[in-house]
């Protein structure tokens, strides 16, 4: 699992760094050499922040300036979370949780549960597809809504 720093203006709750810093996550998985790594995560369109859906292998999606947390697995598991990454089919009007208008950044509230109560974006759908993959989401600093929901119960 990757995430990239995003900026704003006015993110300036405890935990975030005073110009607005916090981090967008995704699901990266890397095949064996020499292939490239595919990645799955939950933005908007092309130069806006609407219409958030998955999108597989946008160029966004990437850890410049980020990092990443590997999350240690076989080739059959990581083959099982492709799959799964890959059976739902988003243009067909089916969405995630935290896509369209199920996308909702809140205000980074100052304790998790109210998060967790309110808020789906990108770092709840990472959250809850490793989550429901069987393995434990790693801890990622300064990603808001980054918590298991309820809705995602049925994903794989």
């Amino acid at each position: 699992m990757d995430w990239r720093p995003l900026y704003g203006l006015s993110k300036l709750t405890p935990g975030h760094h005073p110009l607005g810093h916090w981090h967008h996550t995704y699901i990266e998985i890397d095949p064996p050499s020499p292939a490239i790594p595919e990645t799955w995560g939950v933005l908007g369109e092309n130069n806006s922040s609407k219409n958030q859906q998955v999108l597989y292998d946008d160029p966004r999606n990437n850890n410049v300036g980020g990092g990443e947390t590997e999350i240690p697995c076989s080739d059959s598991e990581a083959q099982t979370l492709e799959g799964a990454l890959n059976s739902t089919d988003y243009a067909s009007g089916q969405v995630c949780p935290s896509c369209g208008a199920n996308y909702h950044n809140g205000p980074f509230p100052l304790i998790d549960v109210v998060s967790a109560l309110s808020f789906f974006n990108s770092n709840t759908y990472t959250y809850n597809m490793i989550n429901n993959w069987g393995k434990t989401p790693p801890a990622v600093p300064n990603a808001p809504d980054y918590h298991y929901d309820s809705r995602y119960a049925g994903y794989f």
